[in-house]
């Protein structure tokens, strides 16, 4: 996602990672339907190219389209406002043992 800027989302380089897994996950099955028609463009009775990037990417812009929609270009990204790491489940289990 090079090319793009996303963390206007996010907020946090470091957060984005959680967010992409998050928003994958909030539609089971999709990710792995993509990924599978990505490896076997066939599986389709009309084949078509796609791949996961791409439906990444189109979500995200799908988001950041609503946002400034509802919220009239002005919101803030996610992160904003949390205290340092809070974000970082990994290290907010570490802390917790």
């Amino acid at each position: 996602m090079e090319c793009m800027n996303f963390m206007i989302l996010v907020g946090n380089e470091s957060a984005f990672e959680h967010y992409l897994f998050d928003q994958q996950f909030s539609h089971r099955g999709w990710s792995g339907m993509v990924a599978t028609l990505e490896a076997k463009p066939d599986s389709l009775l009309d084949k078509r190219r796609i791949s996961l990037y791409d439906v990444v990417v189109l979500e995200l812009l799908l988001e950041i389209d609503a946002l400034d929609f509802y919220f009239k270009n002005r919101w803030n990204p996610l992160t904003i406002g949390l205290p340092i790491n809070s974000y970082n489940l990994l290290l907010l289990f570490k802390k917790a043992k």
